[in-house]
């Protein structure tokens, strides 16, 4: 896989996302090639969705141009499991960071996956 993503690809989602949701300039690409962990690839793109609808779309979207996505939450991982295939997609979840319900009688937290540990104590 080279990292140059197909034209109508990078073309849906950035209309989709918007700038500040598609981003492909070479050192917000950087940031998003580790975690934790000592591994590191270069994705083609980092796309950072705003809901669940945006994350159908680049699910799909990628999957019809079979290009690899993975799945980022803060990248404070070690296993290097945030850590894209290089020349695919990351999908940042750090925009979707809502505590959505606190049910402390279920000790139950309804959260999107963007949430950070240290917010969701603090809102507990």
């Amino acid at each position: 896989m080279t990292d140059v993503l197909p034209t109508s690809l990078a073309e849906l989602l950035a209309a989709r996302l918007g700038p500040d949701g598609w981003l492909t300039a070479d050192d917000a690409r950087r940031r998003y090639g580790e975690d934790d962990s000592r591994r590191w690839a270069l994705p083609a793109a980092v796309a950072l969705p705003r809901d669940t609808d945006d994350v159908v779309a680049i699910v799909q979207a990628c999957r019809k141009y079979g290009v690899p996505i993975v799945a980022r939450g803060a990248g404070t991982g070690t296993t290097g499991a945030a850590v894209p295939f290089s020349g695919g997609v990351v999908v940042s979840m750090a925009r979707m960071n809502r505590i959505l319900a606190l049910r402390p009688e279920d000790r139950c937290a309804v959260v999107q996956p963007g949430v950070l540990n240290g917010d969701l104590q603090q809102a507990l």
